[in-house]
């Protein structure tokens, strides 16, 4: 997947040369927010997950629960992070 160009047009960059410290910092909390929300699409579901998991030959019921415990353990980390 090809990352996508990111273009910088003349009134964006005048406006971003004329800012303060506060108002750079929102702009930039508001740019970051706004990249988090786009990427936060695009994920897998944890049912997505598991299902692809439990097509791998060698996994049992019992061993996709362990590993499926073990990923939302991560999740759960990340999140308290």
């Amino acid at each position: 997947m090809s990352e996508p160009e990111i273009i910088l047009d003349r009134s964006t960059y005048k406006a971003v040369k004329a800012m303060d410290r506060q108002k750079m910092e929102q702009w930039i909390n508001n740019v970051y927010i706004s990249g988090l929300n786009d990427a936060s699409g695009n994920g897998v579901s944890m049912e997505e997950l598991q299902n692809t998991i439990a097509k791998v030959d060698g996994i049992d019921e019992n061993r996709l629960k362990a590993i499926m415990n073990a990923i939302g353990e991560l999740y759960k980390s990340k999140k308290n992070e």
